[in-house]
């Protein structure tokens, strides 16, 4: 038989380990197990992804009894995407970063920029991006993902005060 390349596929995913194997003998069984002895059935193929792992498979000749070479599956977990906006705010506001993410409860989180912050409220003067990271308690991680905070600059238009990312300035128009 032959065993796919590895996989890298999102936590909570169903997958069907006979899908990672093919050519496999019309006459033999296949049987997976969680241990590299083979001691350890699997009692399904059909598996829930929770965290990166190895599992391994062997197929029996059912005329022959003989037994295959032990193949490994190999399953890369990863977390889904964290889905973030990215807050506009004014020079001297300050926002909090959390509130940029859609969290999930049970995973843990880590703001950064040029380390880990200890405060999650910030007020850049400049337009940042900040990284968070995401951690279940399996130990998978997401991908780090940039949360750009914009900071613009407040415009005087027809007397009022608004932010210039607002403004959909035109050539030739006149502000004061």
């Amino acid at each position: 038989f032959y065993i796919i390349p590895p996989l890298t596929l999102v936590e909570g995913e169903i997958l069907d380990l006979s899908s990672c194997v093919t050519n496999v003998s019309a006459n033999s069984t296949v049987r997976y197990y969680s241990d590299a002895q083979c001691q350890v059935e699997l009692p399904s193929n059909i598996i829930t992804l929770e965290k990166t792992t190895n599992y391994y498979v062997r197929s029996e000749n059912e005329t022959t009894h003989a037994l295959s070479d032990i193949g490994r599956i190999i399953v890369f977990v990863k977390l889904s995407d964290i889905k973030v906006t990215n807050p506009i705010i004014t020079r001297g506001q300050s926002v909090e970063l959390k509130s940029a993410v859609v969290e999930n409860p049970d995973y843990e989180y880590t703001y950064s920029l040029n380390g880990v912050l200890s405060n999650t409220v910030v007020s850049p003067t400049a337009t940042t991006t900040y990284y968070v990271k995401a951690k279940n308690s399996n130990g998978v991680e997401a991908e780090q993902t940039p949360i750009v905070v914009y900071v613009d600059e407040v415009v005087l238009v027809h007397g009022q005060s608004m932010p210039s990312l607002l403004i959909d300035f035109k050539p030739g128009d006149t502000y004061r």
